[in-house]
């Protein structure tokens, strides 16, 4: 695939496909509010999953391994605010890197 823009769409849709068939409920895609995106939001039988895709090569890193801080506060407020946006903050979440 050529671009990073279109190589991530398409890793996103392989994710949300993978997800539900790992038995997940997709809820929303790319939500956005200023300053964060969260890629995949989702439920299972454990509560909402807050999933972010990474597109890597199947030698690269470990995808988990490539959220560092400044990321992971970054995923934090996108969740902090769609839980607000959905008025479920009593909710159980978690977040998921695939």
């Amino acid at each position: 695939m050529g671009s990073p823009f279109l190589r991530g769409r398409a890793a996103e849709q392989a994710a949300q496909q993978a997800l539900s068939a790992a038995g997940f409920t997709v809820i929303e895609s790319n939500f956005r509010v200023r300053g964060a995106e969260l890629d995949v939001v989702c439920r299972d039988d454990s509560g909402l999953v807050f999933v972010e895709v990474r597109a890597r090569s199947p030698s690269d890193l470990d995808p988990s391994s490539t959220i560092l801080a400044p990321k992971f506060r970054t995923m934090l407020r996108g969740a902090r605010a769609w839980l607000a946006r959905h008025r479920a903050a009593d909710t159980p979440w978690r977040f998921l890197v695939v």
